[in-house]
């Protein structure tokens, strides 16, 4: 027995007072400690590969859901009015109601965040600087023929 072992016994024996531990008592527990230790290493292997398994289950899903997402433009329907076919190309995009003065009247924001106002009788107004209703940039009156919409400016 080394000198480790040898302490050991005496500290066991100190602790339970004076009962005798042998050597098949010291190799039985350190079979069940060592017994404990693979329990768990086995443990963890299982779930490590357990986490792996899932990994690749959630990365194939992804994937097959984003390919299915990427893929789906090929399987919309096509539109159930087709427009008439002629070569102006925004010919559908412009399709719509003939425009009114009451469906113009008010004020409409451009995409450089100027404001261009429509107002009765025909008078049209823009402004880029805050001013529409006191002091717009720019006064004028404007038309309607069919789809267009003519402003002249003063």
């Amino acid at each position: 027995m080394s000198s480790i072992e040898e302490r050991l016994v005496r500290n066991i024996e100190a602790v339970t007072g004076g009962v005798v531990v042998t050597d098949s008592d010291l190799r039985d527990a350190r079979a069940a400690v060592d017994e404990r230790i693979e329990v768990r290493k086995q443990r963890n292997r299982r779930r490590g590969v357990l986490v792996a398994a899932a990994a690749a289950v959630a990365v194939l899903v992804v994937g097959l859901v984003a390919f299915r997402a990427l893929d789906a433009d090929d399987l919309t329907a096509p539109p159930a009015h087709p427009g008439p076919s002629s070569a102006d190309p925004y010919q559908d995009f412009l399709v719509g109601q003939t425009a009114t003065a009451d469906a113009l009247r008010g004020v409409w924001r451009l995409s450089n965040d100027a404001l261009l106002r429509f107002s009765s009788p025909n008078r049209v107004s823009i402004d880029e600087h805050g001013r529409m209703l006191d002091n717009p940039d720019v006064n004028g009156t404007y038309t309607i023929t069919g789809r267009e919409i003519r402003d002249s400016v003063t």
